[in-house]
């Protein structure tokens, strides 16, 4: 399978505490990043949890829906704006394929209630699944070439986009609804990661945790001025379980290799997780085989960590800025111009992917 061999992307959609659209989380970017607010003022939580910092959609009316889960609303959401914005016929969504990344899946609002919800009963089983959004979207857009679920950590969404382009190099389908979405900011999930102590709070850096979603339509025939998805790849790092080491061997070859055949990109968009122990390993890596002409962009200050949504709601804004064709936080980005995106996950897996503004 050539890797190398360019996939257009037609169509974007994207969802987090920057707003419900693209465009918005542009005009988001531009600015100083917002500060975070503490999780004590969104719902009621222990104390240990209420200092926590943590960023949430606004408003949480658009999560909320009898039947479908939260997840599935917020996936919902930003599939129709891809759509719509890719141009999609009935026909085509008809023959086109769903890939769907989560962490998390559909915890909000079925391990623990989710506020001003009223769900049906009989849609219990189905809001449990952590495949109900991917078949939802199905359902509801007509999408019925066929839909898979990726589950791989916060390398989720990112591994999601690869295997939509291994499916479309394979010559399976001409055309992939790519979607990813977590919403951690539920007890459950929050409690494991405050036991690990990676959490921010306020006077010490950690990760904020974050709700998002972001959807991209990727296509093997997509017109010429669309941005181009030019080679992904991934590794095992079986040493990078969480707190063992600040080595990360696996993911400086993994870079060494993408950046050895395809050269140091424009802009490069690392994990950048927030947690200490990932960001000096990664930024020694940058700092080691970027050029001096590559900006570093990390996008979680703006964001949060939105785990295995972040991958891809952060290829979804750079698409959107290599589409607007105008500076990204000062970065010019001319035709041609490239941005790397890294992923990382927990328990040691590495994912990233290279994506090109338009020669035309």
């Amino acid at each position: 399978m050539k890797r190398t061999v360019p996939i257009g992307i037609t169509g974007l959609g994207c969802l987090s505490t920057l707003g419900h659209t693209p465009q918005a989380h542009l005009e988001a970017l531009d600015l100083a990043p917002a500060p975070f607010r503490q999780l004590g003022s969104l719902t009621e939580v222990p104390e240990p949890l209420a200092d926590v910092l943590a960023a949430w959609i606004d408003p949480r009316s658009l999560l909320c829906h009898r039947k479908w889960s939260p997840a599935t609303c917020a996936t919902l959401h930003v599939a129709r704006q891809a759509v719509a914005a890719a141009g999609w016929s009935a026909s085509d969504c008809d023959e086109a394929a769903i890939i769907f990344g989560t962490s998390r899946g559909t915890a909000a609002g079925w391990l623990e209630p989710w506020p001003e919800r009223r769900p049906f009963p009989i849609m219990a089983a189905s809001n449990s699944l952590a495949s109900e959004p991917a078949a939802a979207v199905s359902h509801e857009l007509g999408i019925h070439g066929d839909w898979h679920v990726v589950s791989n950590g916060c390398c989720a969404g990112l591994d999601a986009l690869t295997t939509a382009a291994i499916w479309l190099r394979a010559g399976i389908v001409r055309k992939v609804l790519v979607l990813a979405c977590d919403l951690p900011l539920v007890r459950p999930v929050l409690d494991a990661f405050h036991s690990t102590g990676i959490l921010a709070t306020p006077g010490n850096p950690g990760m904020i945790p974050a709700e998002g979603a972001a959807a991209l339509c990727l296509e093997s025939d997509a017109p010429p001025r669309a941005p181009r998805l030019v080679t992904h790849d991934s590794i095992a790092e079986p040493n990078a379980t969480l707190g063992s080491t600040t080595d990360l061997p696996a993911l400086r070859k993994l870079l060494s290799r993408v950046l050895n055949a395809q050269g140091s990109p424009t802009l490069c968009i690392p994990h950048a997780s927030g947690t200490p122990m990932h960001a000096l390993s990664e930024n020694q890596i940058l700092d080691d085989l970027l050029s001096s002409d590559s900006v570093r962009l990390p996008l979680k200050h703006h964001t949060g960590h939105c785990i295995g949504a972040s991958g891809l709601l952060e290829t979804v804004m750079a698409c959107a800025a290599l589409k607007r064709g105008s500076p990204l936080q000062g970065t010019d980005l001319p035709a041609g111009s490239t941005i790397l995106k890294i992923a990382s996950a927990m328990g040691g897996k590495h994912t990233v992917a290279l994506i090109q503004s338009p020669h035309v």
